[in-house]
């Protein structure tokens, strides 16, 4: 029998494990749904950016629609020596809904690499991405590696932008740095 309420998984109690899941599923679809919404088009650099500035050991250059296909230009430093590890590395967001079915992001990815000596471009998206679509930007990838150049396109999809929005962006109410920060 195939039914899937027959199934020993399916029969067997829920655990508070199930629970934890269920409930992180939940709230990451929640927090992609808002960005997606409450960020859109052009704001959505606006909300890389203010992510960027927040994360440990990255640091935003610049904001601004360079025409060379990125849309900001970040630094990544090395949180033991505090050495620069990269410069001038460009960051492409895309805020789609549903299916990514558009080569555009590859091609703005493309072009960051083609007009920056940056061997590292990022690419923050929501959307869902499909097998297909990295297997594009694989391939694409693969076309622009040269000797003494090793291209690297780091994709950044919606889970982990919703991880790392509740990581770094989200207020901690026991933190009191945050708190003293707001009162000044």
């Amino acid at each position: 029998n195939d039914r899937l309420w027959s199934n020993s998984e399916a029969s067997s109690p829920r655990t508070n494990l199930h629970e934890l899941e269920d409930t992180d599923s939940a709230i990451r679809l929640a927090v992609i749904k808002a960005i997606a919404s409450r960020w859109p088009s052009k704001q959505f650099e606006h909300f890389c950016e203010a992510l960027c500035d927040k994360i440990p050991c990255i640091k935003v250059k610049a904001r601004k629609d360079s025409g060379k296909g990125w849309d900001l230009l970040i630094q990544i430093w090395n949180p033991i020596t505090d050495d620069l590890l990269h410069d001038d590395v460009p960051v492409q967001c895309k805020n789609l809904s549903g299916m990514v079915d558009t080569a555009k992001p590859i091609e703005d990815l493309v072009r960051c690499v083609t007009n920056s000596k940056s061997d590292i471009a990022y690419l923050f998206i929501l959307g869902e991405l499909s097998k297909d679509f990295d297997g594009k930007l694989a391939e694409a990838e693969e076309k622009l590696q040269q000797p003494g150049r090793k291209i690297d396109f780091v994709v950044v999809d919606q889970d982990r932008i919703a991880d790392l929005y509740l990581r770094y962006l989200v207020t901690d109410p026991e933190d009191p740095t945050e708190a003293q920060s707001g009162s000044e």
